[in-house]
């Protein structure tokens, strides 16, 4: 579980730099890396999903 939550911490960093640069960037390369950042941003929400539902089944251990 260690491992998932650097992972997490990880990809919630680089959701968020990506969303900045993409900010600052109005064109199509904006536009691409903003699309990235929804995408990671969805791979840190399924992760997170999963290990709560695992945290669940194992009876919070």
């Amino acid at each position: 579980m260690k491992g998932n939550k650097t992972l997490i911490a990880l990809l919630c960093a680089v959701c968020v730099l990506l969303a900045l640069i993409a900010f600052f960037l109005p064109d199509r390369n904006g536009l691409a890396l903003s699309y990235a950042a929804m995408s990671l941003s969805g791979v840190v929400g399924i992760l997170c999903v999963t290990g709560m539902i695992r945290y669940l089944l194992r009876g919070g251990e």
